[in-house]
């Protein structure tokens, strides 16, 4: 079973770099939010086994992400 990592950031190069970095691995399956609204509906949909997240994003940022 491959494991799920839940990447969000607003920002695209950063994504773009840790994507690079840990898309290699064919472990697992990198999931992508730009935003905490979309974190949250992603984790509850996906159930990750690890989130990286911002916490400076626009709609919802990262500590109210992780609260929810």
């Amino acid at each position: 079973m491959k494991r799920k990592i839940l990447l969000v950031d607003d920002e695209e190069l950063i994504v773009e770099v840790v994507s690079i970095a840990l898309g290699g691995n064919a472990r697992y399956e990198l999931l992508v939010a730009d935003d905490g609204a979309k974190a949250v509906e992603t984790a509850r949909n996906e159930q990750p086994d690890l989130v990286l997240m911002d916490i400076d994003m626009p709609i919802m940022d990262g500590l109210e992400a992780c609260r929810r």
